[in-house]
């Protein structure tokens, strides 16, 4: 059985190898009693072993490692707002590049029926700052999935499978509402 770290970082290649973040876009936090662990800043996110992964308290002091994700303000935000397991950041182009322009987000895959009970769309400020980390955390006391334009979205669940599955959903059914508007306007 996998570590936390280790699924953690399992999870990171995903987003990387499917194209659903960049080489250094993205990052991944778990919940772990009143401490959260979360992937580290400057570390391609193919390259991030086990050892890497940083452990912060909910107040943002490191408690093990160094150099948590510059979004590391926005995980603690989310778990202040909301009872949740995990969060996964990722720059997904298709979600990204619909809300970016405005089009309204529809849910076409069964997929993302079960999994996204609400989806907000935030506005574009400047990541890694407190007002960014406030903006997140607010949204996502009413949202699962939180897109932030020009940005990526932030998917948050009960465990990492959730966060990870919700998330996986949104921007496959982000591809099929994206070919219906090709095909159909």
């Amino acid at each position: 059985m996998q570590s936390i770290e280790e699924q953690i970082c399992s999870y990171m290649r995903l987003l990387y190898e499917r194209g659903l973040t960049t080489s250094f876009g993205g990052n991944i936090s778990v919940r772990k009693g009143d401490s959260i662990l979360i992937t580290p800043s400057g570390i391609p996110k193919w390259g991030i072993k086990p050892e890497d992964i940083v452990e912060i308290d909910l107040k943002g002091n490191i408690t093990r490692g160094q150099n948590p994700s510059s979004e590391w303000r926005t995980h603690l935000k989310i778990y202040e707002n909301k009872d949740a397991g995990a969060v996964v950041h990722a720059h997904c182009p298709i979600t990204t590049a619909l809300a970016t322009l405005g089009i309204p987000y529809e849910v076409m895959a069964y997929e993302a029926l079960d999994l996204i009970s609400n989806i907000e769309i935030m506005p574009y400020t400047k990541f890694g700052t407190q007002e960014f980390a406030d903006a997140v955390g607010n949204l996502a006391r009413k949202a699962d999935v939180i897109v932030v334009k020009n940005h990526g979205l932030f998917s948050i669940g009960k465990d990492l499978n959730e966060a990870f599955f919700r998330l996986e959903a949104v921007e496959h059914n982000s591809f099929m509402l994206l070919i219906s508007r090709l095909l159909y306007k």
